[in-house]
């Protein structure tokens, strides 16, 4: 099984009580990012949401990030991580956003009434998010996928640019986590030894879960890693040498 969601559920049988994600007094353990994303899975299967579907995150800098990743990873389903500054699609027809069934947003979407009409179904993401998707249901398997399929499609050219979306699959993700995780191994005294600063999104997460380190979103380094290009995996190296 190559389903990139197994990184997590792996790293939460060797560590289950190392801190996972951390912003400011907010932490999750393995065992804890792990349980939540199960949680996502039972949410998104009981919606409908089936593998090779597309599911939208607008949640920077937030450890709800994670826990949508994993969890929507976990159904097979395809990652669309969306950016304050690109347009966001949230709202608005399904056509719009990028074929997504639900988009996971933290921001104000304008004319949210519209976009609970159309084919994309808008779920807030608020203070109390982690908290609530507690009484989801849970899903705890991991949906099979193979190397070439799609794990997360992000807008060709970076977050900045339009709809037109570039695929990156399972495979490729895995091989690309364990070369970034290897690079910041060497440069700590061990797997999990230090806090890596990041932008919360999926390239530099891959490789921090594979480490076994610790995320920290929305911290000091966080502005510099937003400029890497996402499709370029050089982003998740040059977030881990910071």
């Amino acid at each position: 099984m190559t389903n990139l969601a197994t990184l997590l559920v792996e790293a939460a049988v060797r560590f289950p009580r190392r801190p996972a994600v951390r912003l400011r007094e907010t932490v999750l353990t393995y065992a804890e990012l792990d349980e939540l994303s199960a949680h996502v899975a039972g949410g998104l299967s009981a919606h409908g949401v089936r593998a090779g579907d597309r599911v939208g995150t607008m949640v920077p800098y937030a450890p709800a990030f994670p826990v949508l990743y994993f969890g929507a990873l976990r159904v097979g389903a395809i990652v669309l991580p969306m950016y304050p500054r690109t347009p966001s699609a949230a709202a608005r027809p399904r056509g719009a956003a990028r074929g997504a069934r639900l988009v996971f947003t933290s921001h104000d979407a304008e004319g949210a009434d519209d976009g609970e009409m159309s084919d994309t179904t808008v779920v807030p993401v608020g203070p109390g998010f982690l908290a609530q998707i507690e009484f989801w249901p849970q899903a705890h398997d991991v949906v099979d996928r193979a190397d070439d399929d799609a794990a997360i499609l992000v807008p060709a050219g970076g977050p900045a640019a339009g709809s037109a979306g570039l695929a990156l699959s399972h495979g490729a993700l895995r091989e690309h986590a364990a070369v970034a995780a290897r690079r910041a191994m060497e440069q700590t005294s061990g797997p999990g030894a230090s806090e890596v600063p990041c932008t919360g999104q999926s390239h530099g997460l891959n490789a921090v879960i594979l480490a076994g380190a610790c995320l920290a979103v929305g911290e000091a380094g966080a502005t510099r890693a937003a400029s890497c290009d996402p499709p370029g995996y050089a982003a998740a190296a040059t977030v881990l040498r910071e």
